[in-house]
């Protein structure tokens, strides 16, 4: 994903802006198998552990830039992707049956409060 951060090293990196954006695209990639991929079932077990990771780490929350600060269009749109590609993905996966998303405990696994 373009855009990115100085080279603050390993801490330095934890602020940067571009990071929940990428860090979703990961999961979507990486934790959420494609409908209809042959055998891609997901268990209660691993939805409730994305659900979760999604949820811990603020992945759908979006940092406002500061007062004052420069928005930034190129920003925006990696979170309107991000966000975009996980919803279309959740989707297809309830739409498919791939995924036991009633089964996860807790069921309340499923609100991003």
């Amino acid at each position: 994903m373009a855009g990115g951060s100085g080279g603050g090293g390993f801490l330095g990196d934890v602020n940067d802006p571009w990071l929940k954006p990428r860090l979703l695209r990961a999961v979507v990639t990486e934790r959420l198998p494609q409908p209809g991929g042959g055998g891609a079932e997901l268990s209660p077990t691993e939805v409730a552990s994305i659900l979760e990771a999604v949820r811990t780490h603020g992945l759908l929350t979006e940092d406002l830039p500061a007062r004052g600060a420069p928005a930034s269009p190129k920003l925006a749109e990696a979170w309107r992707a991000a966000v975009d590609a996980w919803v279309e993905r959740v989707v297809a996966l309830v739409e498919s049956d791939s995924v036991w998303w009633w089964s996860c405990d807790p069921p309340s696994a499923l609100c991003l409060d």
